[in-house]
């Protein structure tokens, strides 16, 4: 997995113009549905003309400077209530158009008055390392907005709102990707993750953005920073992490500080003699926990991702990767890189350049974002001992 503090350092730069754009518009949003909610009680039993009953509703939208308030009362409504142009305000029924949340309306009103406090704290959440601390906080916000899960999804609106921020926007998801400039997936390091746009700037590709805390089940943090990570859509598809059980007791936030490449290693196991010096592909690749083996939390993460994410079985299609190395290696009787940079002494090559000459790849950690399948490459080169004067981290 990919450390995304350590392979940008400009992260903590990237939060704060992520919360600048998304915050103002968090805001708008509690504030248009406590309008909205304190409006309803003067529409029960119509006691108010039709006329000002489309008045309000018109002079909420002027207020907040929207203009798809249609879809943000469609979250208060039973499902194929009309509500396709302002006529239909008109017709709006208190009783039998609401869903059930939206009629408990002083307890909407209140939960919508606290997240005006709160607000501002869940966009900013995270959780770095062991912290039981904010995982009680979070679960206290979930618990005192559970009455206001149904606009959740409006109020921190990623789907129709984030994702369709346009390239010339201040910010967007494009924005944000070419910000954090992690060029494969944080999860798996197997797929590159670009963003492109042609020469208008019209979209023409980026990175999923895979919600750590999945936002169908935390809807609070759907436009949270720190649960946005640069993916690719097989790791993020609905064959792999999708909505699946995760927390941050039970897995790893690519966002911590733990070196995520250092907790892991790659090994191998040839089946045959042939696949031991690197004449066939006949060979198993295992990836394993390799940090501190007293940390049993650190461990239990680490372990969660790999099953997560089928990082053994996905890597086993890469035998012919490994196989180019042991083969190199039995070639060169460990000395691959001295024989290189012996080789080319004009160019005075240094380690990481002959590296990154032979095997096509990075070495630095911080470096293994830039191109695919770097972790597999450096963990085998070294096991196999393919360049003996660089020491194993």
């Amino acid at each position: 997995m990919i450390a995304l503090r350590e392979s940008n350092k400009n992260v903590e730069k990237i939060f704060k113009d992520h919360l600048a754009y998304t915050k103002p518009y968090v805001e708008l949003m509690i504030r248009f549905y406590l309008d909205f909610f304190k409006l309803l009680p003067k529409l029960k039993n119509k006691k108010v003309s039709d006329k000002i009953v489309i008045d309000q509703i018109m002079k909420i939208k002027r207020n907040h400077d929207i203009d798809h308030y249609k879809r943000l009362l469609k979250n208060t409504l039973k499902a194929k209530t009309p509500l396709d142009n302002e006529s239909h305000l008109v017709m709006f029924k208190y009783d039998t158009d609401l869903c059930i949340p939206a009629k408990k309306n002083s307890i909407v009103v209140s939960a919508l008055n606290s997240l005006l406090t709160d607000y501002e704290a869940i966009l900013k959440f995270e959780i770095n390392g062991d912290q039981p601390a904010k995982i009680t906080e979070y679960e206290r916000w979930k618990n005192t907005y559970e009455p206001i899960k149904f606009l959740l999804k409006g109020i921190f609106d990623y789907d129709d709102w984030f994702l369709n921020l346009g390239t010339t926007e201040k910010w967007g998801p494009y924005q944000l990707a070419l910000a954090l400039d992690i060029k494969t997936c944080a999860y798996c390091n197997r797929s590159y993750t670009f963003s492109l746009t042609d020469a208008s700037g019209a979209k023409k590709g980026r990175p999923d953005f895979d919600h750590f805390l999945p936002k169908n089940v935390n809807p609070l943090l759907a436009l949270s920073f720190f649960n946005l990570i640069p993916s690719c859509k097989i790791c993020n598809g609905p064959s792999v992490k999708s909505s699946k059980p995760v927390s941050y007791t039970t897995h790893l936030n690519p966002y911590e500080d733990n070196t995520k490449s250092g907790l892991t290693r790659f090994t191998y196991y040839p089946n045959t003699y042939e696949a031991s010096i690197g004449m066939d592909e006949d060979l198993e690749i295992s990836l394993k926990y390799a940090g501190a083996q007293l940390d049993s939390r650190l461990k239990k993460k680490a372990e969660g991702n790999i099953s997560l994410f089928y990082l053994d079985d996905t890597y086993q299609q890469h035998t012919d990767i490994v196989q180019e190395i042991v083969r190199k290696r039995t070639i060169s009787n460990d000395r691959y890189i001295e024989e290189l940079q012996n080789t080319y002494r004009h160019l005075n090559l240094s380690i990481e350049e002959a590296y990154r000459f032979a095997f096509g790849n990075y070495y630095n950690e911080s470096d293994f974002h830039k191109r695919p399948i770097s972790k597999l490459t450096k963990d085998i080169a070294i096991e196999m001992k393919t360049f003996v004067k660089i020491k194993t981290p």
